[in-house]
């Protein structure tokens, strides 16, 4: 025999297997996929009866919804797996592991919108009137050099320093001129 005639011989006897394979798969798997779609719907009613503060926003529809949603996917899986167990396991499943996939994909993507609404922002508190508004024509006062301030009564200096000098201040600056006077 050639490879060609062993290539068509498989090829026959994989279309004749391919089908009991995979029945035999979903046999195996639906169980698993059901009770993905079952936690899916749980975690939702969960999520849906939740009185925490991070959930507060979301309005009673909307958890009734996500809920109302969850209930119809169970109600569906439950159905067809009751058609499922009335054919044997030599024909073809009536509920495949692809279906209850696509089931939870929808049924997630139909509470997605509620579950994942973001909290509102608290409302900023209101800020004071603005004052009038002032004219761009008009004069406004400007600052005086720094130089032309006046002493304040009492004789201080701006900077806080006193502007006459104390007797100790005098007599230091008087003792080397008088020394410079007896040396010449």
């Amino acid at each position: 025999m050639s490879k060609s005639e062993y290539k068509k011989r498989l090829d026959t006897l994989k279309v004749t297997t391919d089908g009991a394979l995979s029945r035999q798969w979903e046999q195996n798997h639906r169980n698993e996929y059901a009770s993905a779609l079952k936690r899916v719907v749980s975690q939702h009613k969960d999520w849906a009866a939740s009185k925490d503060e991070k959930h507060s926003h979301i309005t009673a529809e909307e958890r009734k919804k996500v809920t109302d949603e969850g209930e119809a996917a169970l109600k569906w899986l439950d159905a067809e797996f009751a058609k499922q167990s009335a054919v044997p396991i030599a024909d073809p499943p009536v509920i495949t592991c692809d279906q209850i996939n696509k089931k939870k994909a929808a049924l997630e993507a139909a509470a997605a919108p509620a579950i994942n609404k973001p909290k509102p922002e608290p409302p900023k508190p209101k800020a004071e009137e603005p004052k009038k508004a002032e004219d761009p024509n008009a004069k406004k006062p400007e600052p005086a050099a720094a130089g032309s301030e006046k002493p304040p009564a009492g004789g201080a200096a701006p900077n806080g320093a006193d502007a006459k000098p104390t007797a100790s201040a005098a007599g230091a600056d008087a003792k080397p001129a008088a020394d410079n006077a007896k040396k010449a």
